[in-house]
Order: structure tokens, then sequence, then C-alpha cells
């Protein structure tokens, strides 16, 4: 019934301007069904860089910083912003300074949300 286009994320900025709602099909805010896993969130980044960066997901190394990467600081707000909405979370873009590659965000996360949720 719906046909899948092909688009790119909006910047962050456009982002921020146009709300949440003028997100394009490329990263489908879906809420995770119970509580995803550190690996389920790597690999989430791993996917966001790769389309950002326009590179295959098998470039991206988890253990690379993300400056390592080429991520910029603007995009590392997007990549926030996408995991808080996706994660149900607040999170602040300090993270990705706080936990400077993929893995060590994930298992950050991962840990926060088994956390909130009770789970040790």
């Amino acid at each position: 019934m719906y046909q899948r286009l092909k688009t790119r994320p909006l910047d962050p900025l456009s982002g921020a301007l146009l709300g949440k709602s003028f997100r394009t099909a490329a990263w489908k805010v879906r809420l995770p069904t119970g509580n995803p896993s550190e690996a389920e969130i790597r690999d989430r980044c791993i996917q966001y860089l790769a389309r950002t960066l326009d590179l295959p997901d098998r470039d991206i190394d988890p253990d690379a910083t993300f400056a390592g990467l080429g991520l910029d600081s603007a995009n590392s707000v997007y990549l926030i912003v996408e995991l808080e909405d996706w994660l149900g979370l607040e999170l602040t873009p300090e993270l990705v300074f706080e936990h400077p590659t993929i893995s060590d965000l994930a298992r950050y996360l991962a840990g926060r949300i088994a956390g909130e949720n009770g789970i040790e």
C-alpha cells in the first residue's frame, strides 16, 4: 500500500525546526519491543553512521571514536536525538564525548535501560 521512497535524513537543524513529523522514512522511529540489547543499540548506531557518512555498514568500526569516523558535532546531536526517539529516553548530546565509540555508547545505553527497568 505504501511505497518507500529513497530519501536522506534531514540535517539536524532542519529536523529540529520542522519537528519529528518531518523526519524521513530512512530512519523510521520505532520504539523497541522489550529492552534492546547492547548489540541491537550498536547495530542501530552503525546503521545511522553508515547512512550519515555514506559508507557501507561493514566499514564502520564500532571501536573507532566518533570523531575518528568523521562524525561532526551537528550529526552527533542528531544521532542522540534519534536514539532518544527510538529508546524513549532523555539523553544529552555530551554522551558522544563521554562514551566516544559506538561500543562504549551502546554499552552505556543498554546498562541504563536495564537499570531503569530494574533488570540486573
